[in-house]
Order: C-alpha cells, then structure tokens, then sequence
C-alpha cells in the first residue's frame, strides 16, 4: 500500500471513530433529555420546590410564587443582556401528581428585536433533578451510557 493509500485508510478509520462518538454522544444527550422531560419525583411538590427556588437564587433570578390548585408556580423578573438588547426570564410550574410525587417544567423565555421565544430549559430540569433526586438521575445516566454504548457499537 503506497502512502496516499495508508493515509486515505486512516482517514477513513478516523472518520468512523469520529462518528461513532458523535452517534454515542447523541444517544445519550437525547436518552436524558427524554428521560428529564417526563420525569416524575417521588416526592412531595413543597420538597422539590426548595430545591427549584435554591437553582433560581443561584443564577440571580428573583422569583415570585404562586399556589393555585395544588400547583406551584414561579415567574421570574427579567435578567437584561450586557448590551441591553435582550431580556431573558423564567416560568416556572410544578404539578402535584399525588402527595407524594410532581413534575417540574422549567420555561426559558428570552425577548429581542425581533421578539419573544419561549422553549423548555431541560438543562436546568437536569441539574434540579441532580441535585433533589440524585439516585433517578444515577439510573438515568447508567441508562444513557448504555443508550450511548450501543450506538456506538
């Protein structure tokens, strides 16, 4: 085999160990956004909702609360970008499923020039469920390691 060939061959052989990462890395950010996003804690909502005020204070949002119906929700006053040209907040709701499990759906809304867009932050779902649920999100991640294991494979 001449050296164009060997380093074609290598090429190839790297290109493949690239992809298979990247299909590896995939699966298991998607494994954990699905597995964040329909997420259930096994315990009570006023529990939980410490742990969803603690992440709010550390990132410099200011909250204000509501309980109505058994739900708990949270509206943050805006953070403005350094240049001023934008303005990002939160929404969030807990629903209290039973006495003793909720759900958490944090809502990222960022305003511009051209407007407001709104999507659900299931980062910081992740992190909040980290931190108050650590032995789900240890299953979760073994889970996503082996979601990432075969698609690698």
């Amino acid at each position: 085999m001449n050296a164009g060939g060997r380093f074609l061959l290598t090429a190839l052989v790297a290109a493949a160990a690239g992809c298979a990462a990247l299909r590896a890395g995939a699966a298991k950010s998607s494994y954990i956004e699905d597995q964040t996003r329909h997420h259930v804690y096994d315990q009570p909502i006023a529990q939980i909702w410490t742990g969803v005020r603690q992440l709010l204070f550390e990132r410099g949002f200011e909250a204000t609360d509501s309980d109505v119906a058994g739900s708990f929700a949270t509206e943050t006053a805006p953070h403005v970008s350094y240049d001023g040209k934008t303005r990002e907040d939160y929404l969030l709701l807990g629903t209290k499923i039973s006495e003793a499990s909720c759900r958490v759906e944090f809502t990222k809304r960022e305003t511009g020039p051209t407007g407001t867009t709104s999507q659900r932050d299931l980062d910081l779902e992740w992190l909040l469920l980290q931190r108050v649920d650590p032995e789900s999100a240890a299953r979760i991640e073994s889970e996503a390691n082996e979601a990432a294991r075969k698609a690698r494979d």
